[in-house]
């Protein structure tokens, strides 16, 4: 937690050839309220880490020491992935069909997801499968950005603000009781600004995408939906840019 939005550099090391501790050219440098960050890429092994806190004026904290083993996952192939319409998932409006959740077009009007704003059907649903059942790691979701006066806003209008993740490996008529719910989640605007006001750590976090963990307790599932419970109008409408799953598809 950094409630006065300090510059704060998370400084991560490991020690280099010589056996000294040594920064990681990727550790954290931000000022955001709260920090929820990862470090992503490295060999399945013992990693031994070091972290310490440093601010602007140079102070550094205590030093933390770890031993970490990092999970395997990969990319969940999009070419698997398969758009399905379950009898209460929302109505899609006209040419920004479920396929373009997954179109590798993270910035594009043309190229995100929306359901009807006009229809009131209890916070809103889409359903698509993956292509292979899977223990998922980690959901990535772009928010659609919505052009306003010459910029991109991010966490405005139909972005998911509060959504849930369903799971399962069989279909039905949509029934909620049938699916496994496998994530909870609440979007945190980095800056904290009010509703319509967005700033640089705003605009690198929304553009980078956010990453959704799914718990290691979780069961593999092969079919997602993903639930508007509410938008940044308070509304239940989403509007998604793009998704993109990570896991083990061999566990």
């Amino acid at each position: 937690n950094n409630p006065n939005l300090e510059d704060l550099s998370i400084l991560v090391m490991k020690k280099n050839a010589q056996g000294d501790w040594e920064p990681l050219r990727n550790s954290i440098y931000t000022s955001t309220s709260e920090i929820n960050q990862a470090l992503r890429g490295f060999d399945i092994i013992n990693h031994q880490f070091a972290f310490a806190i440093r601010d602007r004026w140079l102070n550094v904290s205590d030093t933390l020491f770890q031993d970490v083993t990092p999970i395997y996952e990969t990319l969940i192939p999009k070419s698997g992935y398969a758009g399905i319409h379950l009898d209460n998932d929302a109505k899609v409006i006209g040419t920004y069909p479920v396929s373009n959740l997954f179109d590798g077009q993270t910035l594009e009007y043309w190229g995100s997801y929306f359901t009807d704003r006009t229809i009131t059907v209890g916070p809103h649903l889409v359903t698509f499968d993956i292509g292979k059942v899977t223990k998922i790691s980690r959901i990535k979701i772009w928010n659609f950005s919505e052009p306003i006066g010459g910029q991109r806003l991010y966490y405005y209008l139909g972005a998911m603000k509060k959504f849930r993740i369903w799971g399962s490996n069989t279909l039905n008529n949509g029934d909620l009781s049938g699916w496994t719910l496998i994530g909870d989640f609440e979007v945190k605007k980095p800056s904290g600004l009010p509703y319509g006001q967005e700033n640089n750590d705003d605009l690198l976090a929304a553009q980078d995408g956010q990453d959704y963990e799914i718990g290691f307790d979780m069961p593999s599932v092969r079919y997602l939906r993903i639930q508007c419970i509410e938008n940044w109008t308070g509304g239940q409408f989403m509007a998604v840019s793009e998704v993109q799953v990570y896991g083990n598809p061999n566990f």
